[in-house]
């Protein structure tokens, strides 16, 4: 909740999903973040918060 309100004050949205680990056979949540043209991602259990895609064109 921590970051979802960090990030709505700096403008940005954070999103949660939960995703199917198909090698592991099981689900998990994933957090998403779209920042200028970057998207980062992180698990919320460890918070470390990494690069997805960069320079993504906007139009």
């Amino acid at each position: 909740m921590a970051i979802q309100q960090a990030a709505m004050e700096d403008g940005y949205l954070v999103s949660a999903c939960i995703s199917w680990g198909h090698a592991t056979g099981y689900s998990y949540v994933i957090c998403e973040a779209m920042v200028g043209t970057t998207v980062y991602y992180w698990f919320p259990q460890d918070g470390i918060v990494k690069i997805y895609m960069a320079d993504i064109p906007v139009d």
